[in-house]
């Protein structure tokens, strides 16, 4: 074997060596956090909106939202323990008249996160109760970020 050959052969070696031990060093890519929808901190709207509440909640009739909406621009969520506003971004057109049964949709952004809320009416006011302003609705809210997502059940109502 020449040394011209051995030299190639010990530089090959070194190269080869080199790119394992790099490549056992690399991190791996950071993963994105799951998002955690909580009990929103301090609401900034408490007049005519929408409301809804974790199911536990909604059924003590206390005050814990974990999303608000006052029909205009103050909508908000408590996303990883932090109070944040939430701009719509689309909604599913309105319906004529809604009735118990009827479904709507719509999507939020904060941030990285965006919000789908699933609405499903549950009760509607008497067609002659003049007194009565509330619709009550079940919901899905899903948090999606990136590949992540955390989707919780919630109730509420929405009038004043």
């Amino acid at each position: 074997m020449t040394l011209g050959t051995m030299l190639s052969l010990v530089l090959s070696i070194l190269l080869l060596t080199s790119v394992i031990a790099d490549s056992r060093t690399q991190t791996p890519p950071l993963e994105v956090a799951i998002p955690k929808i909580g009990i929103i901190k301090k609401p900034l709207s408490d007049g005519c909106g929408c409301t809804l509440q974790l199911p536990e909640d909604y059924r003590k009739h206390n005050e814990r939202a974990v999303f608000l909406s006052d029909f205009g621009n103050t909508i908000q969520m408590n996303i990883d323990g932090k109070d944040v506003r939430l701009k719509l971004i689309n909604e599913s057109p309105p319906t004529r008249k809604e009735k118990v049964g009827s479904r709507k949709k719509e999507i939020y952004h904060a941030g990285k996160d965006t919000v789908e809320i699933d609405y499903l009416v549950t009760s509607i006011c008497p067609p002659k109760d003049e007194a009565c302003e509330v619709t009550r609705y079940s919901a899905t809210i899903t948090v999606v970020r990136g590949r992540q997502s955390h989707q919780i059940k919630a109730l509420g109502i929405c009038g004043c």
